[in-house]
């Protein structure tokens, strides 16, 4: 399987991320996040931002304005490790709903790129310790709708 266009995952993850992350409270971001034991709201962000901030410094380019996520998506949609950042907005949008009580629902066309990047990746994703086996059986994964069977292959447990 082939990954669909890079660049249109990354901006419609960038936008899953932003809305999930939209109008944090203060307190929001000392909460848990159960899906990335040990790490608070707070740590997830700075995460994300360190891992797009390390790209544009390996690169020697320079984040246009204060949105990170819109400079990437303008200035490196075709770098390599858009895939990458991509999976990680998309994934962390939805782990930052967990952690705060929101409902977040990734658009289908980010949960096609994201089950084609966990095929392309096959094994090397559940090597990754971010993506830890769910811990859902197969035959509870085959009563799930699409969405969450696709969080799954993260370690994700949507219940």
């Amino acid at each position: 399987m082939s990954l669909p266009e890079s660049g249109e995952a990354y901006r419609r993850a960038a936008d899953a991320f932003r809305s999930a992350t939209a109008g944090l409270a203060v307190a929001e971001l000392d909460a848990a996040v159960p899906t990335c034991p040990g790490w608070t709201v707070s740590d997830l962000l700075t995460h994300v931002a360190e891992n797009h901030e390390q790209v544009f410094a390996e690169v020697g380019i320079e984040p246009v304005g204060a949105d990170v996520l819109a400079s990437w998506h303008e200035q490196l949609s075709s770098h390599p490790r858009t895939s990458a950042q991509a999976v990680d907005l998309a994934v962390h949008a939805w782990d930052v709903g967990r952690a705060t009580g929101r409902h977040v629902r990734l658009d289908a066309p980010v949960v096609r790129f994201l089950d084609a990047f966990a095929t392309d990746a096959g094994p090397l994703l559940a090597a990754d310790e971010a993506f830890a086996p769910c811990p859902l059986t197969p035959d509870e994964v085959a009563t799930l709708d699409e969405h969450d069977r696709v969080l799954t292959r993260y370690g994700r447990d949507p219940r």
